[in-house]
């Protein structure tokens, strides 16, 4: 068994989501871990489709994605503005925990800011997924 310098707390969090909101009249669409396992879902409360995805992140990939967070300074970014969210209320939203007391709960108009760009890459990497490509379900999908 490989001895990982980082404790527990900091390596796997206790909530994660990442939520899509598109606009006045568009769906929900997003990615959550439920244990160790991402699932990526699609629509609202009544309609809501869910699937989990066929890999699992190893630890490796949530040191590093621990890193990216840290480096990034994620914890310190801030909401848009309410403004910005209400031009046509599509957002992004993000939040995750970790046992360490490390947690972030934002949300952002668009999300095409650098920062939320590259929040999204390390998404795709560490769920083994394109996660905007998974999102594209057709009716025939469960």
């Amino acid at each position: 068994m490989r001895d990982y310098a980082e404790p527990v707390s900091k390596i796997l969090p206790t909530k994660f989501l990442l939520k899509n909101i598109g606009g006045a009249f568009g769906d929900a669409e997003g990615i959550e871990l439920k244990g160790t396992i991402f699932h990526i879902f699609k629509g609202d409360k009544a309609s809501k489709k869910s699937r989990r995805l066929p890999e699992e992140p190893n630890i490796e990939q949530w040191i590093e994605f621990r890193k990216f967070l840290d480096t990034n300074n994620v914890w310190a970014w801030k909401d848009s503005s309410d403004e910005d969210i209400c031009i046509d209320g599509g957002y992004c939203f993000f939040e995750i925990e970790y046992l360490d007391g490390k947690a972030i709960n934002i949300h952002t108009y668009d999300g095409c800011e650098l920062d939320w760009s590259l929040l999204k890459a390390a998404i795709s990497w560490l769920s083994n997924s394109n996660i905007e490509d998974e999102y594209a379900w057709d009716d025939e999908d469960n």
